[in-house]
């Protein structure tokens, strides 16, 4: 890997600055950078989607493996940094656009084999671009991402773990979470308050499950942690109130159902206990009652 630039002195030299709202804070940490780049595993058959490429750290990384790189930024001040500075490479493309938006399944459908991702992810947009990698999951083979070391811990918790997350339940319905490397504070410029861990998700070849089944799963895990000191039996109950789930989606008709013995009807065909609490339930409790709930619906009782 060639000599990484420093964000500091592309800074300065622009008079520019990192934008604090934005929560940008660079990568400066030639060791993080290398984790990243050799937990991608990329060669020049690959393509790499960069979250968030800022001034062209990581960027220039993961163009010197061979890869296809597209560089995704939304900053104009940082476009302009990484065209200056990375422009003459002919596998990268800088495509100025938000993250949030990124739709993998318009972009996986030039590519003949599945994407990998990486980037330095702005705290408050992890979940946002988390759920994006979960929706494009089909199209990405690999993501390794920069996230709050308390983010990190909440992806990797295994059920029963006091930090067991509706976002890392739902993760695990389709990849396997690696931890990388720890990134303190000093790894970035300008410094931030938190620490900082890469890790890696390796999304499976096969669905966990028909894609409605998957929609569904993802549907219950939100309503079921929203409210998540609460029995499932309960926090399920917001399922039939009438507005979309947050994630997922559930099959029609469902409103339609007597809330309390739909959802008896569910543990009693799953065999899952209706008065546990959301974070001890496994991959497969949520795919199973996910299953029920698509294919054999409780019909409606009559009065």
């Amino acid at each position: 890997m060639s000599q990484p630039v420093d964000p500091r002195e592309l800074l300065r030299q622009s008079g520019l600055s990192p934008k604090k709202s934005w929560g940008q804070n660079f990568l400066v940490s030639r060791k993080v950078l290398t984790a990243i780049v050799e937990a991608m595993e990329a060669g020049p058959e690959d393509v790499i989607i960069e979250i968030g490429a800022g001034p062209g750290v990581l960027t220039q990384g993961l163009a010197d493996t061979g890869a296809r790189v597209l560089a995704v930024e939304r900053d104009r001040d940082m476009i302009t940094l990484l065209r200056a500075n990375l422009g003459d490479r002919s596998n990268l493309t800088i495509v100025e656009m938000d993250a949030k938006k990124l739709d993998f399944h318009a972009v996986a459908a030039d590519f003949p084999r599945r994407l990998k991702a990486a980037g330095n992810l702005p705290y408050h947009l992890t979940s946002p671009i988390i759920e994006r990698l979960i929706e494009g999951r089909s199209h990405i083979e690999r993501a390794v991402i920069m996230v709050q070391a308390e983010v990190a811990h909440r992806l990797m918790a295994p059920p029963g773990h006091p930090e067991r997350s509706a976002l890392g339940a739902a993760v695990e319905l389709f990849a396997r979470v690696h931890p990388v490397i720890a990134a303190p504070p000093h790894a970035f410029f300008p410094q931030p308050r938190v620490h900082s861990q890469v890790v890696r998700l390796d999304f499976t070849i096969q669905p966990a499950a028909p894609e409605p089944v998957e929609n569904a799963a993802r549907a219950l895990i939100a309503a079921a942690f929203q409210q998540r000191r609460k029995t499932i039996r309960n926090s399920l109950k917001t399922l039939f109130g009438g507005g979309a789930p947050r994630f997922g989606v559930l099959p029609a008709g469902l409103q339609e159902q007597n809330s309390a013995a739909a959802i008896e009807s569910w543990f009693a065909l799953t065999g899952v206990d209706g008065n546990r609490r959301a974070e001890t339930l496994h991959r497969a409790e949520w795919l199973s009652l996910a299953k029920v709930v698509c294919e054999a619906p409780p019909p409606v009782p009559h009065e």
